[in-house]
């Protein structure tokens, strides 16, 4: 149960809360992977604004890009399952920024962030640090050239990230594998070659181990 800031409450009580979607996501520089951020929201104008890191867990600023950028983000349902969840969210294919950073970077599997901002109507401040909603990476990227006179977009589809624990460990039962992961321990030094030997047991001679 998520434990909502005095803030929040107070502006509840009061009716005078307005929200805002934050994205946060981190490309990849193509020639040195040194990673590259960008904020996007669903407002006009460049805003610095503090959020909850979803990995931290700390408050940080962080500055996100509006005049419509970011288009459009369905509705985020907050379960309490191991459930992948899936959705697509929408840019904006000429915006300069958006262009810049999906054009001239690596989007493939960029970590993302989602966060809900709140706001007071009357004064347009954030009245609590916007927590996040959705955590996870890219899973892919549509651009839509349109034909001239339409509009055109980017299509993109997240994955939350439980998406991790479908992975397969690729790692093999080796010795090389078991120094790998410490120096000195050779547990398995002879896993490669047990299996031919020749050991008599009872009256029957036969491998030392049978798969």
């Amino acid at each position: 149960m998520r434990t909502l800031d005095a803030g929040v409450v107070t502006a509840l009580q009061a009716r005078t809360l307005r929200a805002r979607n934050l994205f946060w996501f981190t490309v990849k520089d193509r020639d040195t992977d040194a990673p590259t951020s960008l904020g996007l929201w669903n407002e006009v104008g460049t805003v610095t604004l503090n959020v909850i890191d979803a990995y931290t867990g700390s408050s940080t600023a962080r500055t996100f890009y509006g005049a419509g950028s970011l288009i459009d983000i369905p509705d985020i349902p907050l379960t309490a399952d191991l459930t992948v969840r899936e959705i697509g969210i929408t840019l904006n294919g000429i915006d300069d920024v958006v262009a810049n950073a999906i054009r001239g970077y690596e989007p493939k599997l960029a970590p993302v962030q989602i966060y809900r901002a709140l706001f007071n109507v009357n004064s347009w401040t954030l009245v609590a640090p916007a927590v996040p909603r959705f955590v996870g990476f890219i899973d892919t990227l549509t651009i839509n050239t349109p034909p001239e006179g339409e509009f055109g977009s980017i299509a993109v589809k997240l994955v939350s990230q439980l998406r991790e624990l479908t992975r397969a460990n690729p790692d093999v039962r080796s010795d090389e594998s078991q120094r790998a992961r410490s120096t000195g321990d050779r547990f398995f030094e002879y896993a490669e070659e047990v299996g031919e030997w020749k050991q008599w047991w009872g009256k029957a001679k036969g491998r030392l181990y049978r798969s």
